[in-house]
């Protein structure tokens, strides 16, 4: 025997040993829920003989019930999230997950043509954020964000034609064509690194996104942020890291060991700081921090936790909404805004150091859907960053019914 049909064999005996740990295993949770099940099943018997269903709709509700009390197992979704991983699968979930050769997980994408109309209104309403920008004293930057998706991933081909990338590319031609100075970070590869578990970039390539936005922007408008250089050199900052405790957004979806766990870093300057963040929701304050930078934006408690997953929400404690940095270190007097979705969460917290205040706001439907132009006439930034995909409120009551 050789040693392909060694391996063989041996991965034949291990998902048979498998297989039947699962069958015992729902044997014996059978047993212990036994009065469950008999009951369920007597109301289905029960409603079939009253007429009230049909004998075809009794096996599927009775499915319905197990499978949710099964679900609701704390160790059901490590059992589903093993069993998957055994049998080597590049896809899960009815293919909505997709895993690759380096297990880093992905959605299964969107599909199809791109959709120019969308596109159109979406450029056009960056454009009017632009005049907003210009017409009130500031310069603004356009940002594509290198957002993770299946394309990224060759060997996943067969399972999705996700069109990410070629309607990003779309967009940005668009919105270089209405003279908007624009700045894609997918071109850059120290901005693409992602977690495997998660939709988000990690927090490395959020803050070299930082440096490299702060870069253009003294390039394309002749502003000089004092003191930027020093503060986007991450030689000047510590790692910190948690290892093995960061299952993300997609990897919730099928458990710790389909795709793994990511490690969670972050870089706490070494240089002192002093900062002050303050979170809104519907123009009410939520919550405020202050002191350094660990102690103003990163919510180490979240960080403690063994059983919170996402990782991810301990940047800036989760602000979602409208969030006011002030940066009483700053060496220039600048205010700049950044709109944004949540890759800004892990961005702002050092794109602040370059200004003497900062905002970020994050526009999707549900968070900050006040009109985005007002916005810009009111607090009159010097510099407007605008790193986002969809449709926005610029004064067309589109986030306001």
């Amino acid at each position: 025997m050789n040693d392909m049909q060694k391996a063989g064999r041996t991965r034949g005996i291990t998902l048979l040993i498998i297989f039947l740990a699962i069958v015992v295993s729902g044997f014996v949770f059978s047993i212990f829920h036994i009065r469950g099940i008999a009951e369920t099943g007597r109301k289905q018997l029960s409603s079939v003989l009253h007429g009230k269903s049909s004998v075809s709709e009794a096996p599927a509700a009775f499915e319905s019930y197990y499978d949710a009390l099964y679900s609701a197992q704390p160790w059901s979704l490590d059992v589903f999230s093993l069993t998957q991983r055994a049998l080597c699968k590049h896809e899960t979930r009815n293919f909505e997950v997709l895993r690759a050769n380096n297990c880093a997980l992905y959605l299964h994408g969107t599909e199809g043509e791109i959709n120019v109309k969308d596109l159109e209104t979406f450029a056009d309403e960056c454009e009017l954020l632009y005049e907003a920008a210009n017409e009130n004293g500031g310069k603004f930057l356009y940002v594509q964000a290198p957002f993770k998706n299946v394309g990224q991933a060759p060997e996943l081909a067969d399972y999705s034609g996700d069109i990410t990338e070629e309607s990003e590319s779309y967009l940005d031609d668009l919105i270089r064509a209405k003279g908007i100075p624009v700045l894609d970070l997918r071109e850059f590869s120290e901005c693409t690194e992602y977690y495997n578990t998660d939709h988000h970039w990690t927090v490395g390539s959020s803050f070299n996104a930082s440096r490299i936005i702060g870069d253009e922007i003294e390039k394309t408008y002749g502003i000089d942020l004092k003191g930027h250089d020093y503060y986007g050199d991450m030689n000047n900052y510590d790692p910190v890291t948690y290892k093995d405790c960061f299952l993300g957004s997609i990897g919730i979806k099928v458990g710790p060991y389909f795709g793994g766990r990511d490690d969670f870093t972050f870089y706490d300057p070494k240089f002192e700081t002093d900062l002050e963040f303050e979170h809104y929701i519907d123009n009410k304050l939520d919550f405020e921090h202050s002191g350094s930078f660990r102690d103003t934006f990163i919510d180490q408690a979240i960080l403690e936790d063994s059983k919170f997953y996402n990782k991810f929400e301990a940047n800036m404690y989760g602000a979602y909404v409208e969030s006011i940095i002030h940066n009483h270190k700053a060496e220039n007097d600048y205010k700049a805004l950044l709109i944004t979705h949540s890759y800004g969460r892990s961005m702002a917290e050092y794109m602040c150091l370059d200004y003497s205040e900062l905002r970020y706001l994050d526009p999707q439907k549900g968070r900050y859907n006040d009109d985005l132009v007002e916005y810009i006439k009111e607090y009159k930034p010097d510099v407007v960053i605008y790193m986002f995909n969809d449709a926005i409120n610029v004064g067309d009551g589109k986030w306001t019914e």
